[in-house]
């Protein structure tokens, strides 16, 4: 059972990382910012899902040009809020919160 909600906590998890160390900042303050942005936009997808008929309608006539954007709308349409999804995706955010802050050296705390 608690399979079906690994994808939730990896996936805020991972991007949390990778937009980390893109921006390559040891502020607490950018730590908060990025997992924040993607607590938002994990949030933004989940509930989607639990009103979809409103949020297709907000999606442009153009993003049909496009494959990558063209996904949404199947996304929306075919995905099932789960609450426990919400939970799951909150998780990841607080684990990857902890992976940035527990990784600092001590050089950088002494920098800040």
């Amino acid at each position: 059972m608690l399979s079906k909600y690994i994808p939730d906590v990896i996936h805020p998890f991972s991007f949390i990382l990778l937009t980390s160390a893109f921006f390559n900042s040891d502020e607490k303050k950018a730590h908060v910012a990025i997992c924040l942005w993607w607590l938002f936009i994990n949030m933004f997808f989940e509930v989607g899902q639990l009103f979809k008929e409103t949020y297709i309608k907000f999606i442009p006539v153009w993003f049909h040009k496009f494959s990558f954007f063209e996904a949404a709308e199947s996304y929306f349409i075919n995905g099932t809020y789960d609450r426990f999804d919400l939970l799951s995706i909150t998780a990841g955010v607080v684990m990857a919160y902890f992976v940035l802050i527990l990784t600092k050296t001590p050089e950088e705390d002494k920098n800040k």
